[in-house]
């Protein structure tokens, strides 16, 4: 809500809106299974105006399961990053740092 009252907010808010999308296109492009994916992800949270991290689950964990495996040095560093995410996430829900 504190991003609608601002137009210089609002623009600062779109910039990662931006990226996302980009990326969700670049990566249905690339692999045409995860089209499907990006097409019903869009189509699940555009309509609502406040998306709560739990509407984020399913499609993440379903680009996940369609993505191109890496070598296993990447694949620990990303499951590092997602797990300390994670940490710092459930620790900011409970001490009611990050929503209502």
């Amino acid at each position: 809500m504190a991003v609608r009252t601002s137009p210089v907010l609002k623009a600062i808010g779109l910039v990662p809106v931006g990226l996302a999308a980009a990326d969700l296109i670049a990566r249905a492009v690339r692999r045409p299974p995860l089209a499907v994916v990006a097409t019903f992800t869009v189509l699940a949270l555009v309509p609502s105006w406040l998306v709560e991290q739990r509407y984020d689950i399913i499609p993440f964990a379903l680009m996940l399961a369609a993505a191109p495996e890496e070598s296993p040095r990447v694949e620990a560093i990303a499951s590092v990053a997602y797990v300390t995410v994670s940490l710092v996430f459930v620790y900011g829900i409970q001490n009611g740092l990050f929503f209502l």
